[in-house]
């Protein structure tokens, strides 16, 4: 069996990618012209975040995965219950001892945001599709036909090797269209950095006084949960891309929506002295 990726789905791979890495540059350089008072080290820790929360996940996936994968929606529940539990808590932690509201602005907060959505993007979108090119070029030279051939004799490093490679090539041996492999895969993920900057805004002001607003840090939690359990539930059962980027895009609106009255709420109810903010409620 001679295996082949048809081109086009590898320009769409590499246009994905670089439209994605575009997209993020351009909201970095959207902050810095528009927010005042931001400071980098927010975007990076954003980044960093989200990083370690998904690879502590990954360590519980592990061992617990395993006894909820045998329906959608118990997957669907575990893995939206663990993200925002894990992405949210990281939020937390990072505002309360390292971007303290009381020592930054509160716009570091949406840079923030922007460093943890846009870092999980370029993650998905532009470092895993780049590995994925790395392959498809490896297939198209051959590389799949000669492992493929000799398979029962591969060592263990060349199985994984070839089961990686049969993976790809499964995903990407039809034509795929640009609307359903690139359009709507960018705008689930600008969907998605939007939840994060909104998210970002609710967990700031929850650490401004855990002890008091702690339910906006829940509420955080729960917009995580919610967004990726009917997500991947609406994935699962409906067939048409869009509709369910449709629905994504929306959940990602309604989560603006809140953490946009919660800014304005705060916005009213705190006073500002010497550029620090302090987050005392006017009586």
């Amino acid at each position: 069996m001679e295996f082949h990726i048809p081109g086009k789905n590898i320009f769409f791979l590499i246009l994905t990618s670089f439209l994605t890495l575009i997209i993020f540059i351009l909201l970095i350089l959207l902050a810095k012209k528009r927010l005042t008072n931001i400071n980098n080290i927010s975007l990076l820790l954003g980044c960093l975040v989200w990083f370690i929360a998904v690879y502590v996940e990954s360590i519980f996936h592990r061992f617990l995965l395993g006894y909820f994968e045998s329906n959608i929606f118990s997957f669907a529940l575990y893995g939206g219950f663990m993200a925002g539990l894990f992405e949210e808590t990281g939020r937390l932690i990072c505002f309360l001892y390292k971007l303290k509201p009381s020592n930054y602005h509160k716009n570091n907060s949406l840079f923030y945001g922007i460093g943890h959505g846009g870092f999980e993007a370029v993650y998905l979108l532009v470092i895993n599709y780049w590995v994925m090119l790395i392959f498809c070029i490896l297939i198209n030279r051959g590389l799949l036909d000669e492992y493929d051939e000799k398979k029962d004799s591969l060592t263990d490093f060349e199985k994984q090797i070839y089961d990686t490679m049969m993976k790809i090539y499964d995903s990407l041996k039809n034509n795929l269209s640009f609307f359903n492999s690139c359009f709507c895969v960018i705008w689930e993920r600008i969907s998605a950095i939007t939840y994060h900057i909104s998210a970002s805004v609710l967990v700031w002001y929850a650490s401004s006084d855990f002890k008091k607003y702690y339910k906006l840090y829940l509420l955080a939690i729960l917009l995580h949960f919610s967004f990726d359990c009917f997500a991947l539930i609406f994935a699962h059962y409906i067939s048409i891309i869009f509709i369910v980027e449709l629905f994504i895009c929306g959940m990602s609106i309604g989560c603006a929506y809140i953490a946009y009255k919660c800014w304005k709420y705060f916005e009213v109810n705190i006073e500002v002295k010497n550029n620090l903010i302090n987050y005392e409620a006017i009586a």
